[in-house]
């Protein structure tokens, strides 16, 4: 790094200085930071002159869309399926075992294995009930 000296107002370097403060840096860090920052702003205002320079000399052209157009590969719109005629189809089950795991679970001190039921678990039936009043009737 190179040492340089700048010459600045006292009331910008006493700027400079509470902000160096409050982020934490010091006062060449602070400095660096800026000037980077600055540097950054003024490429981009560069690039974005140029930029406007090269659309002034070369126009888009009205008809260039249709040119693009006649080459694009647009994507084909999907068909809609009927859903009507479609039956909902389920992966079969296991029937066996996988090689690598265990036929049974680990016997615990406590717990016994549970062994599976040939029947199916019966469910108690729920039955919802109305409420006494309905919140979304109109009041009278």
């Amino acid at each position: 790094m190179a040492t340089i000296q700048v010459v600045l107002e006292a009331d910008l370097l006493r700027a400079a200085d509470r902000a160096a403060r409050r982020e934490k840096i010091n006062r060449s860090a602070l400095f660096r930071e800026a000037l980077r920052e600055h540097l950054e702003r003024l490429a981009a205002r560069d690039r974005e002159r140029r930029d406007r320079e090269g659309f002034v000399r070369y126009p888009d052209s009205l008809d260039e869309p249709g040119v693009w157009d006649k080459v694009a590969d647009w994507p084909r719109p999907r068909l809609k399926r009927s859903v009507e005629n479609e039956v909902p189809v389920r992966s079969p089950r296991p029937t066996s075992t996988p090689k690598n795991m265990p036929k049974t679970a680990p016997q615990s001190a406590s717990h016994a294995p549970v062994q599976p039921s040939s029947t199916p678990m019966k469910l108690p039936h729920v039955t919802r009930r109305r409420p006494a009043t309905s919140h979304c009737a109109p009041s009278s």
